[in-house]
């Protein structure tokens, strides 16, 4: 049987009057925005002890000039699932012909996705997403929770996860989520898109070290490493996870190449990022004797990346012999991480 839904007993906007104090602060919490909540905490969405059961902690949420108050945590209790996983939508459903709001849930699908609700507010009935819910077959807990809240103030939104794109999305609409800054405009034919306005935003700027590789035996070469292998990396960081798909940009400058002046051998360096050459460096048609300074800048990568990677200087032997060597003191590798 369907859940039970849950009467919010505090509720204004709907027919009869408004005093001052509730004006303001419907005014003040809505201002001209689709759905939100008043605190980072209103009616955040946990699991509770019950079989199935998704608690909502006491708070204010508002939607479409009503706005609705708990004092005290709810709880909803979710259908067991016949079979593999159901995703359930809880809602406040606001019903203007009741003047009422309600906590209530939507039964899904085994697709992550919201299902179909009311929209038809201000007449009839409309639904306020706030969480969406896995229940797995065989399992009385809840498995997985996806807060849909919107909270913000006055310069903009802010959400914990994408699917809020699905049902915020009147034009104009402006949300942050996590690192990435959402806008609703009007693409170059005129259909509503969304936008990620921060994209080539600056994340990070870290010097990527070199290898601890063993010491030159070359009369002076003080302060050079070498390496002997046919694929060596050079300089390697581990970069953590921004939070976002980004593009990676590298330099290096400094002293690195062949061990010997005037070997027949090449060394070739690229830049890689996880496991994915970005750039490539070929010798100059002289030679590439580590002893002669040199800088590299290439562009941002094409490729777009996403969680933790490591950002590799990597050197490859091509032809000869001769060990690859670094003084690595006299050099450095830079890389810049944009958003995407």
């Amino acid at each position: 049987m369907p859940a039970t839904p849950v009467p919010i007993t505090t509720s204004v906007g709907y027919d009869g009057s408004v005093n001052e104090p509730d004006f303001s602060e419907l005014m003040s919490a809505a201002g001209g925005r689709q759905y939100g909540v008043t605190s980072e905490s209103s009616w955040k969405p946990t699991a509770g002890p019950g079989d199935r059961e998704v608690k909502l902690l006491a708070g204010a949420g508002f939607g479409y000039g009503v706005r609705d108050r708990t004092t005290a945590p709810v709880s909803l209790f979710l259908d067991a699932a016949g079979s593999g996983s159901r995703w359930d939508l809880v809602v406040v459903r606001r019903d203007w012909q009741a003047n009422e709001s309600t906590f209530d849930v939507i039964e899904g699908s085994s697709t992550k996705m919201l299902p179909g609700r009311e929209t038809s507010h201000s007449v009839q009935k409309d639904d306020q997403p706030i969480a969406l819910v896995r229940i797995q077959a065989g399992r009385s807990d809840v498995a997985e929770i996806i807060d849909l809240r919107v909270w913000g103030g006055d310069g903009g939104s802010t959400a914990a996860d994408e699917l809020v794109l699905q049902f915020m999305n009147r034009l104009g609409t402006q949300i942050r989520i996590g690192v990435r800054q959402w806008a609703r405009l009007l693409d170059s034919v005129g259909n509503p898109t969304w936008i990620d306005v921060a994209a080539g935003r600056l994340l990070n700027v870290v010097r990527v070290p070199f290898e601890a590789l063993p010491p030159s035996g070359q009369p002076n070469s003080q302060g050079v490493t070498v390496w002997g292998n046919p694929g060596q990396t050079i300089a390697k960081f581990n970069l953590d996870d921004p939070g976002t798909p980004y593009r990676v940009e590298m330099y290096a400058d400094g002293f690195w190449g062949n061990e010997i002046a005037n070997s027949p051998a090449r060394h070739d360096f690229d830049f890689v990022v996880g496991e994915t050459t970005i750039a490539t460096r070929l010798p100059a048609a002289d030679e590439f004797f580590f002893g002669n300074w040199r800088s590299w800048a290439p562009p941002p990568s094409q490729q777009i990346f996403t969680g933790a990677q490591p950002l590799l200087m990597r050197a490859r032997r091509i032809s000869g012999d001769t060990y690859g060597a670094v003084r690595a003191a006299e050099s450095r590798v830079i890389a810049t991480i944009y958003s995407a």
